[in-house]
């Protein structure tokens, strides 16, 4: 698609280049740059998306740093799988599951009222 000024203008004000509307040159200039990003913005969303993520992709679509997502990882808050060579852990996050960590919060321990009802009743001992 040519966004060129000047085949912007000849379609759009004709081949002398005026109109009786007069719109300054920055404006078409906006216009055509305006354009270029939506088209990028599209091209991006058209991309399938991964099926699996890598913890640094994963960070960067949270907003979170690597090593927030690594810990969840390790800790089992988010669930992953290590395709790594035993040598080094390579961890790859399902999308669903990712999207799932993102929806339903962080939290692995349930809320302190149930917290005190669970010891109590499979810890007797510990109940103070």
């Amino acid at each position: 698609m040519d966004l060129s000024y000047s085949h912007v203008s000849e379609k759009f004000l004709g081949e002398g280049g005026t109109t009786t509307m007069e719109q300054p040159e920055n404006d078409l200039v906006d216009i055509i740059q305006r354009l270029e990003r939506i088209e990028v913005a599209l091209s991006e969303l058209s991309r399938p998306q991964a099926e699996y993520l890598s913890i640094r992709r994963a960070a960067e679509m949270a907003e979170l740093s690597y090593d927030h997502v690594r810990r969840a990882v390790e800790s089992g808050e988010l669930a992953a799988v290590d395709k790594g060579n035993g040598k080094k852990r390579i961890f790859r996050i399902a999308r669903s599951d990712f999207d799932r960590w993102m929806r339903d919060g962080r939290a692995i321990l349930p809320p302190r009222s149930e917290l005190k009802d669970k010891v109590s009743r499979y810890l007797p001992g510990l109940a103070a």
